[in-house]
């Protein structure tokens, strides 16, 4: 399995920062990032669909279209973040799963990140995007 953000890469470790909350960055410019990130992989993940591996991956390119249009910036619209994955091998299984953001906060660790915030997680926010 691989999980994005890939923290490894110096993209990554910018990603990091910013969400560890040591570090702004524009919205646009974080968002960026994110397809940046995932794009440094694409080589790799095209050589091995090619090859006949099942990739499984942890919030690729759906996620980050969630999580910034989540923010309700008006230029950073679900359809543009969207055109942005275009260079991104396409998921042929995409698997929402839900929990409410009050049992996300009772789970270990929660909160060291930025969008880890129920506020953020509820209706009015994540939630409110992926529909």
């Amino acid at each position: 399995m691989w999980r994005f953000p890939d923290r490894s890469t110096s993209i990554g470790q910018s990603i990091n920062a910013y969400l560890a909350e040591q570090s702004h960055m524009d919205d646009a410019v974080i968002h960026m990032l994110f397809v940046a990130n995932r794009l440094e992989k694409r080589d790799e993940m095209l050589r091995l669909l090619a090859g006949g591996t099942t990739l499984v991956l942890d919030r690729y390119s759906y996620s980050g279209v969630a999580y910034t249009a989540a923010k309700g910036v008006p230029y950073l619209s679900m359809e543009y973040c969207k055109s942005l994955e275009v260079l991104l091998p396409a998921a042929d299984l995409v698997v929402h799963m839900t929990m409410t953001p009050e049992s996300m906060a009772a789970r270990g660790g929660y909160g060291e990140e930025r969008y880890e915030k129920v506020e953020f997680q509820s209706d009015g926010g994540l939630r409110g995007s992926a529909g």
